[in-house]
């Protein structure tokens, strides 16, 4: 197979653009910086799902705290259709916000709370630093981990991560 002169230069190109992104991403990584979740735009604001709840065994929720750990007031709070697990009010995210992941089997959990850093509009994501992780065999132990300002959000997403069919917002300004 023989390339064209152009083709070449337009492959190499390309090769040279993907290990430049790679580098960047390891970078990131290394600062303890990642790019999160899918990025809404509402009403031109950058939003995140508060979402999920617990199935037989198992189960896992995305809560959203502000920046000193309390909640966050819903522009959209989802009370029909089907809601079982998925995503039940869309709150305004901006930087020095925390998002909180927690994944729940039996009374065993982890928790991965996360500072939002940035965005990139672009590809919808959130530009983020991780703050801490725990996991632990009782929720108990976990939230005695965690920082002060954030108990009251991460026993949110634990306590949604255990919620059976859960299908109601747990952690927002009501």
């Amino acid at each position: 197979m023989f390339w064209s002169e152009k083709a070449f230069k337009s492959y190499s190109k390309a090769l040279e653009n993907i290990q430049r992104t790679f580098e960047e991403i390891a970078k990131k990584q290394q600062q303890g910086i990642k790019e999160l979740y899918i990025l809404e735009v509402s009403d031109g604001l950058l939003c995140v799902w508060e979402r999920g709840g617990a199935g037989c065994n198992s189960g896992s929720s995305t809560v959203i705290a502000d920046s000193q750990g309390g909640p966050k007031k819903a522009i959209k709070v989802r009370a029909s259709g089907h809601l079982a697990n998925r995503e039940h009010a869309l709150i305004p995210v901006e930087i020095g916000d925390h998002i909180i992941f927690a994944f729940a089997f039996k009374r065993k959990c982890i928790v991965e709370i996360y500072s939002v850093v940035g965005f990139d509009v672009a590809r919808k994501a959130i530009i983020s630093k991780k703050v801490v992780e725990v996991e632990g065999q009782a929720i108990e132990e976990v939230l005695q981990k965690l920082p002060e300002n954030l108990v009251k959000a991460a026993s949110a997403a634990i306590t949604k991560a255990h919620c059976y069919h859960c299908r109601e917002p747990h952690y927002i300004v009501k």
